[in-house]
């Protein structure tokens, strides 16, 4: 009887804590500062993108950027910018870093 009502917390623990088994994002490097020009952002000059998202510094908060709203982010702070990238404005979509979502890896 023990071994059954310890198995059965077991599963019910594992069940409601399914956000521990959740993949998180990585970042790599550490967030590039964001120029503020005007109505829009830009990237500093010598900046490369490697990544389909882009980890940044606006205004002093640490930011994940994806040109796409990410559902499994919706929980976090979201801030939408306009970045110019060659001369083209895009709309962006900024989770605020949170550990619990992203690991980085300087």
């Amino acid at each position: 009887m023990k071994g059954m009502m310890a198995k059965l917390i077991l599963f019910i623990l594992i069940l409601f804590s399914s956000s521990v088994f959740a993949d998180k994002i990585l970042l790599t490097g550490r967030p590039v500062v964001l120029l503020p020009t005007m109505d829009f952002y830009s990237f500093p000059n010598a900046y490369v993108a490697s990544h389909n998202y882009h980890f940044v510094n606006v205004s002093g908060d640490n930011r994940v950027c994806f040109i796409n709203a990410q559902p499994p982010l919706k929980s976090l702070d979201l801030l939408r910018i306009t970045i110019a990238q060659n001369n083209k404005k895009f709309l962006w979509y900024c989770y605020r870093y949170d550990p619990r979502y992203f690991v980085v890896d300087f």
